[in-house]
Protein backbone atom coordinates (compact mmCIF):
# COMPACT_ATOMS: atom_id res chain seq x y z
CA UNK A 1 0.00 0.00 0.00
CA UNK A 2 2.81 2.40 0.85
CA UNK A 3 4.49 1.66 -2.49
CA UNK A 4 1.25 2.47 -4.33
CA UNK A 5 0.86 5.76 -2.42
CA UNK A 6 4.42 6.79 -3.24
CA UNK A 7 3.85 6.07 -6.93
CA UNK A 8 0.61 8.09 -6.94
CA UNK A 9 2.37 10.93 -5.15
CA UNK A 10 5.19 10.99 -7.73
CA UNK A 11 2.67 11.04 -10.59
CA UNK A 12 0.81 13.96 -9.00
CA UNK A 13 4.05 15.90 -8.51
CA UNK A 14 5.08 15.37 -12.17
CA UNK A 15 1.63 16.45 -13.37
CA UNK A 16 1.79 19.58 -11.23
CA UNK A 17 5.25 20.48 -12.55
CA UNK A 18 4.16 19.93 -16.16
CA UNK A 19 1.14 22.15 -15.63
CA UNK A 20 3.32 24.96 -14.26
CA UNK A 21 5.70 24.66 -17.18
CA UNK A 22 2.85 24.78 -19.69
CA UNK A 23 1.40 27.87 -18.02
CA UNK A 24 4.70 29.69 -18.45
CA UNK A 25 4.85 28.94 -22.18
CA UNK A 26 4.31 32.20 -24.14
CA UNK A 27 0.98 32.27 -25.93
CA UNK A 28 0.68 33.28 -29.59
CA UNK A 29 0.10 37.01 -30.11
CA UNK A 30 -3.47 37.64 -31.32
CA UNK A 31 -4.06 38.76 -34.88
CA UNK A 32 -4.73 42.45 -35.53
CA UNK A 33 -8.38 43.52 -35.40
CA UNK A 34 -8.26 45.04 -38.90
CA UNK A 35 -9.29 42.55 -41.57
CA UNK A 36 -8.65 42.71 -45.27
CA UNK A 37 -11.96 43.48 -46.98
CA UNK A 38 -11.11 43.26 -50.67
CA UNK A 39 -12.58 40.38 -52.62
CA UNK A 40 -10.88 39.41 -55.90
CA UNK A 41 -12.76 40.11 -59.13
CA UNK A 42 -12.19 38.76 -62.61
CA UNK A 43 -10.53 41.54 -64.62
CA UNK A 44 -9.95 45.27 -64.59
CA UNK A 45 -12.03 47.53 -66.81
CA UNK A 46 -10.54 49.74 -69.53
CA UNK A 47 -9.80 53.34 -68.46
CA UNK A 48 -11.01 56.23 -70.59
CA UNK A 49 -8.34 58.76 -69.62
CA UNK A 50 -4.88 59.20 -68.08
CA UNK A 51 -3.97 58.29 -64.52
CA UNK A 52 -3.35 61.04 -61.97
CA UNK A 53 -1.17 60.69 -58.88
CA UNK A 54 -1.43 63.09 -55.94
CA UNK A 55 0.89 63.34 -52.94
CA UNK A 56 -1.36 63.86 -49.89
CA UNK A 57 1.33 63.82 -47.20
CA UNK A 58 3.86 61.66 -45.34
CA UNK A 59 3.60 58.35 -47.28
CA UNK A 60 0.02 58.83 -48.49
CA UNK A 61 -0.73 59.06 -52.22
CA UNK A 62 -3.97 59.04 -54.19
CA UNK A 63 -4.15 57.35 -57.59
CA UNK A 64 -7.13 58.35 -59.73
CA UNK A 65 -7.42 56.05 -62.74
CA UNK A 66 -8.81 57.07 -66.12
CA UNK A 67 -12.24 55.64 -65.24
CA UNK A 68 -12.37 57.54 -61.95
CA UNK A 69 -11.36 54.64 -59.69
CA UNK A 70 -9.59 56.02 -56.61
CA UNK A 71 -6.87 54.05 -54.80
CA UNK A 72 -5.47 55.63 -51.64
CA UNK A 73 -2.09 54.38 -50.43
CA UNK A 74 -0.95 54.48 -46.79
CA UNK A 75 -3.31 57.05 -45.26
CA UNK A 76 -2.05 58.42 -41.96
CA UNK A 77 -3.50 59.19 -38.57
CA UNK A 78 -2.74 62.84 -37.96
CA UNK A 79 -1.22 62.41 -34.50
CA UNK A 80 1.46 60.04 -35.84
CA UNK A 81 3.09 62.14 -38.58
CA UNK A 82 5.36 65.21 -38.56
CA UNK A 83 3.60 68.33 -37.26
CA UNK A 84 4.14 70.05 -40.62
CA UNK A 85 1.55 67.70 -42.14
CA UNK A 86 -1.93 69.07 -41.53
CA UNK A 87 -4.96 67.12 -40.35
CA UNK A 88 -5.91 64.27 -42.68
CA UNK A 89 -8.33 65.65 -45.31
CA UNK A 90 -11.79 65.06 -43.83
CA UNK A 91 -13.64 64.53 -47.13
CA UNK A 92 -11.07 62.40 -48.93
CA UNK A 93 -12.76 59.33 -50.41
CA UNK A 94 -11.42 56.18 -52.04
CA UNK A 95 -12.68 52.95 -53.52
CA UNK A 96 -9.78 51.02 -52.00
CA UNK A 97 -7.10 51.72 -49.40
CA UNK A 98 -3.76 49.91 -49.49
CA UNK A 99 -1.59 49.80 -46.36
CA UNK A 100 2.05 48.78 -46.59
CA UNK A 101 2.11 48.08 -42.85
CA UNK A 102 -0.18 48.58 -39.88
CA UNK A 103 1.63 51.34 -38.03
CA UNK A 104 -0.76 54.29 -37.54
CA UNK A 105 1.23 56.54 -39.90
CA UNK A 106 0.52 54.05 -42.72
CA UNK A 107 -2.87 52.55 -41.85
CA UNK A 108 -5.34 55.34 -41.10
CA UNK A 109 -8.14 53.75 -43.10
CA UNK A 110 -10.67 54.97 -40.53
CA UNK A 111 -9.74 58.54 -41.46
CA UNK A 112 -10.90 57.98 -45.05
CA UNK A 113 -14.45 58.98 -45.98
CA UNK A 114 -16.83 56.69 -47.80
CA UNK A 115 -16.13 53.42 -45.94
CA UNK A 116 -13.54 52.13 -48.44
CA UNK A 117 -12.30 48.57 -48.66
CA UNK A 118 -8.86 47.81 -47.27
CA UNK A 119 -5.91 45.73 -48.49
CA UNK A 120 -2.72 45.14 -46.53
CA UNK A 121 -1.71 41.59 -47.46
CA UNK A 122 -0.29 39.89 -50.52
CA UNK A 123 -2.69 39.08 -53.34
CA UNK A 124 -4.16 40.31 -56.62
CA UNK A 125 -7.31 42.41 -56.92
CA UNK A 126 -9.04 44.34 -59.69
CA UNK A 127 -10.90 47.52 -58.78
CA UNK A 128 -12.40 49.33 -61.75
CA UNK A 129 -9.58 50.03 -64.20
CA UNK A 130 -6.82 49.25 -61.67
CA UNK A 131 -5.07 45.96 -60.94
CA UNK A 132 -3.44 45.93 -57.51
CA UNK A 133 -0.89 43.28 -56.55
CA UNK A 134 0.53 43.05 -53.07
CA UNK A 135 3.85 41.37 -52.28
CA UNK A 136 4.90 40.44 -48.75
CA UNK A 137 8.51 41.42 -48.08
CA UNK A 138 10.97 39.88 -45.65
CA UNK A 139 10.93 43.15 -43.71
CA UNK A 140 8.75 43.87 -40.69
CA UNK A 141 8.15 46.46 -38.00
CA UNK A 142 7.12 45.99 -34.39
CA UNK A 143 3.91 47.24 -32.76
CA UNK A 144 1.73 47.35 -35.86
CA UNK A 145 -1.94 48.05 -35.35
CA UNK A 146 -4.36 50.73 -36.52
CA UNK A 147 -5.27 51.23 -32.85
CA UNK A 148 -1.59 51.21 -31.82
CA UNK A 149 0.17 49.14 -29.22
CA UNK A 150 -0.70 45.63 -30.38
CA UNK A 151 2.76 44.27 -29.60
CA UNK A 152 2.86 42.49 -32.95
CA UNK A 153 5.48 42.38 -35.66
CA UNK A 154 3.82 43.14 -38.98
CA UNK A 155 5.37 42.38 -42.36
CA UNK A 156 5.72 45.14 -44.92
CA UNK A 157 3.77 44.80 -48.19
CA UNK A 158 4.86 46.36 -51.48
CA UNK A 159 1.97 47.26 -53.79
CA UNK A 160 2.12 47.37 -57.58
CA UNK A 161 -0.73 49.27 -59.25
CA UNK A 162 -1.32 48.95 -62.99
CA UNK A 163 -3.81 50.90 -65.07
CA UNK A 164 -3.98 52.23 -68.61
CA UNK A 165 -0.54 50.89 -69.53
CA UNK A 166 1.28 52.43 -66.57
CA UNK A 167 2.84 50.76 -63.55
CA UNK A 168 3.08 52.52 -60.18
CA UNK A 169 4.92 50.94 -57.25
CA UNK A 170 4.28 52.01 -53.69
CA UNK A 171 7.23 50.68 -51.71
CA UNK A 172 5.65 51.82 -48.46
CA UNK A 173 7.86 51.12 -45.49
CA UNK A 174 10.13 48.74 -47.42
CA UNK A 175 13.85 49.39 -47.77
CA UNK A 176 16.22 47.35 -49.94
CA UNK A 177 14.36 44.40 -51.49
CA UNK A 178 15.86 40.92 -51.53
CA UNK A 179 13.04 38.80 -53.01
CA UNK A 180 13.24 37.94 -56.70
CA UNK A 181 9.45 38.03 -57.22
CA UNK A 182 9.22 41.62 -55.98
CA UNK A 183 12.23 42.71 -58.02
CA UNK A 184 10.60 41.18 -61.10
CA UNK A 185 7.30 42.92 -60.29
CA UNK A 186 8.80 46.41 -60.03
CA UNK A 187 10.86 46.00 -63.22
CA UNK A 188 10.29 48.87 -65.68
CA UNK A 189 7.87 50.68 -63.37
CA UNK A 190 6.88 54.14 -64.54
CA UNK A 191 6.78 55.47 -60.96
CA UNK A 192 8.11 54.18 -57.65
CA UNK A 193 7.23 55.90 -54.37
CA UNK A 194 9.89 55.26 -51.72
CA UNK A 195 10.42 55.92 -48.02
CA UNK A 196 13.45 58.17 -48.47
CA UNK A 197 14.35 58.21 -44.80
CA UNK A 198 18.04 57.57 -45.25
CA UNK A 199 18.24 55.66 -41.97
CA UNK A 200 20.02 52.31 -41.53
CA UNK A 201 16.84 50.51 -42.58
CA UNK A 202 16.44 52.72 -45.67
CA UNK A 203 19.93 53.42 -47.08
CA UNK A 204 19.63 55.87 -49.96
CA UNK A 205 22.54 54.67 -52.17
CA UNK A 206 21.51 51.01 -51.99
CA UNK A 207 17.82 51.71 -52.56
CA UNK A 208 18.45 53.97 -55.54
CA UNK A 209 20.96 51.55 -57.07
CA UNK A 210 18.42 48.75 -56.83
CA UNK A 211 15.67 50.83 -58.43
CA UNK A 212 17.94 51.86 -61.28
CA UNK A 213 19.01 48.24 -61.81
CA UNK A 214 15.31 47.38 -62.08
CA UNK A 215 14.90 50.15 -64.71
CA UNK A 216 12.41 52.10 -62.60
CA UNK A 217 11.95 55.49 -64.23
CA UNK A 218 10.46 58.19 -61.99
CA UNK A 219 11.28 57.90 -58.27
CA UNK A 220 9.26 59.99 -55.80
CA UNK A 221 10.68 60.42 -52.27
CA UNK A 222 8.30 60.45 -49.30
CA UNK A 223 8.17 59.82 -45.53
CA UNK A 224 10.73 62.57 -44.87
CA UNK A 225 11.42 65.00 -42.07
CA UNK A 226 10.89 68.71 -42.64
CA UNK A 227 13.49 70.16 -40.28
CA UNK A 228 17.01 69.07 -39.36
CA UNK A 229 16.38 69.84 -35.68
CA UNK A 230 12.97 68.13 -35.55
CA UNK A 231 13.31 64.81 -37.31
CA UNK A 232 10.67 62.16 -37.81
CA UNK A 233 12.39 59.08 -36.34
CA UNK A 234 15.74 60.15 -37.75
CA UNK A 235 14.51 60.59 -41.33
CA UNK A 236 16.32 62.85 -43.77
CA UNK A 237 14.73 65.99 -45.13
CA UNK A 238 14.02 65.94 -48.86
CA UNK A 239 16.95 68.27 -49.49
CA UNK A 240 19.30 65.99 -47.55
CA UNK A 241 17.99 63.05 -49.56
CA UNK A 242 18.70 64.88 -52.83
CA UNK A 243 22.27 65.62 -51.72
CA UNK A 244 22.88 61.88 -51.27
CA UNK A 245 22.00 61.08 -54.89
CA UNK A 246 24.68 60.33 -57.45
CA UNK A 247 25.63 63.22 -59.79
CA UNK A 248 24.01 61.54 -62.79
CA UNK A 249 20.53 61.59 -61.23
CA UNK A 250 18.18 64.16 -62.77
CA UNK A 251 16.14 65.88 -60.05
CA UNK A 252 12.86 67.52 -61.05
CA UNK A 253 10.94 69.72 -58.64
CA UNK A 254 7.24 69.83 -59.44
CA UNK A 255 5.26 72.98 -58.74
CA UNK A 256 2.52 71.15 -56.87
CA UNK A 257 1.37 67.84 -55.45
CA UNK A 258 -0.14 66.14 -58.50
CA UNK A 259 1.16 64.67 -61.76
CA UNK A 260 -0.16 62.77 -64.75
CA UNK A 261 1.40 59.31 -65.05
CA UNK A 262 2.06 58.20 -68.61
CA UNK A 263 3.80 55.13 -70.07
CA UNK A 264 7.55 55.66 -70.29
CA UNK A 265 7.91 58.35 -67.62
CA UNK A 266 11.26 60.22 -67.55
CA UNK A 267 14.19 58.75 -65.65
CA UNK A 268 14.25 61.20 -62.76
CA UNK A 269 13.83 61.84 -59.08
CA UNK A 270 10.63 63.84 -58.80
CA UNK A 271 10.09 66.03 -55.72
CA UNK A 272 6.43 66.77 -55.05
CA UNK A 273 4.93 69.11 -52.46
CA UNK A 274 2.43 67.31 -50.19
CA UNK A 275 -1.04 68.80 -50.54
CA UNK A 276 -1.49 68.42 -46.78
CA UNK A 277 1.58 70.65 -46.32
CA UNK A 278 0.43 73.25 -48.83
CA UNK A 279 -2.99 73.36 -47.15
CA UNK A 280 -1.58 74.96 -44.00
Amino acid sequence: MKKISIVVLLVLIQAFMFGCTAARTPQPTPEPTLTQTVQPTATATVPSGPARLQFIGHDCFLLTAGDGTRILMDPYRTAYVPIDISTFPPNLTADLVTMSQLHPDHSGIREVAGNPRGMYQAGVNHIGAVTITGYTTDQAYFDGSPAGGSGMTIAVTVFVLETGGVKIVHMGAAGVIAQDDILAAIENADVAIIDAMGTDSHPVPEMMAQLRKSHVRTVIPAHNSFHENDRFYGALTVEEFVKMLTPDEMVTRASGSEITVTPGMPVQVLVLTPSALAAQ
